[in-house]
C-alpha cells in the first residue's frame, strides 16, 4: 500500500513539475490570415452544424491536424488582400452532378483584435442555394498535453506542447447575409443585411465590443 502511494506522489509531481518547463512547441505552421492557410475543414469542425445549437467542438490541435486524412483535400483561394478560403466537397457530386454546385464550406479573416482574438467570416452550402453565414470568433492558443504513452516509460508528464486553435464564441449572421463587417480594435461593426430576402438577424447595422 506504501508502494502505490509513492508511485502516485511520483506520477503526481512528475505532472506538475512542467507547468515550469520552457515552451519548445515553437510557432504554429498555419495561418488565418495568411499562407499556409489553416484548412477550411479545421474551421468547419468548430462551427457548430445549421441544425444544432450549443457548441460541441472547441479546440482542435494544429500541427497534427494538417495533412491528416481527416482534414484532406485542396484549398481553394478567392481574392488577395482578404482571401476566402474555402475547399469543395465533389464528391458528393460523382452521383448527382451537383447541378446548383457542390457542398462547400470557406472562412475569411476580418482581423484580429489587441488580445489576440481572432475574427473569421465563414460560410457553408449544403449544395443549394443556400449560403449560411456567420461570424466565428477564435484564438490561437499554445497548451499542454500528456506525453504519448510507451513501453519504455511508466510516467506520463504534462510536458508535450501544442498548439491549439480554440472556439471562442460564433455569431449567426443568417442565409446569404449581405453587409459590411468591419473590426476596429476590440469593436466589432456588423452591417445591415442588405440581402432582399433577409431573415432579419441584422435588419439594422450593430457594433459589438469584445471585451478581453
Amino acid at each position: 500500500m506504501n508502494v502505490n502511494n509513492n508511485a502516485a506522489t511520483v506520477t503526481f509531481l512528475a505532472l506538475m513539475s512542467c507547468f515550469a518547463a520552457a515552451c519548445n512547441a515553437g510557432e504554429p505552421r498555419v495561418f488565418l490570415q495568411k499562407a499556409p492557410f489553416v484548412h477550411p475543414k479545421i474551421i468547419e469542425d468548430l462551427s457548430a452544424w445549421v441544425s444544432d445549437s450549443g457548441e460541441q467542438v472547441v479546440a482542435i490541435n494544429l500541427a497534427e491536424s494538417e495533412n491528416t486524412n481527416r482534414y484532406f483535400g485542396d484549398i481553394q483561394i478567392n481574392g488577395t488582400v482578404r482571401p476566402f478560403v474555402f475547399y469543395e466537397n465533389k464528391d458528393e457530386c460523382k452521383e448527382s452532378g451537383c447541378p446548383m454546385g457542390a457542398p462547400s464550406f470557406g472562412y475569411r479573416a476580418i482581423g484580429r483584435t489587441p488580445a489576440g482574438v481572432y475574427v473569421l467570416f465563414t460560410e457553408w452550402s449544403g449544395g443549394g442555394t443556400g449560403r449560411f453565414r456567420r461570424i466565428l470568433l477564435v484564438s490561437l492558443e499554445k497548451d499542454r498535453a500528456l506525453t504519448n504513452y510507451s513501453s519504455g516509460t511508466k510516467v506520463l508528464r504534462l510536458d508535450r506542447e501544442r498548439w491549439v486553435i480554440r472556439k471562442l464564441g460564433e455569431i449567426v449572421l443568417g442565409d446569404r447575409y449581405e453587409g459590411e463587417i468591419v473590426l476596429r480594435g476590440n469593436r466589432l461593426e456588423i452591417g445591415k443585411d442588405e440581402y432582399a430576402h433577409s431573415a432579419g438577424l441584422f435588419a439594422k447595422a450593430v457594433s459589438i465590443e469584445l471585451k478581453p
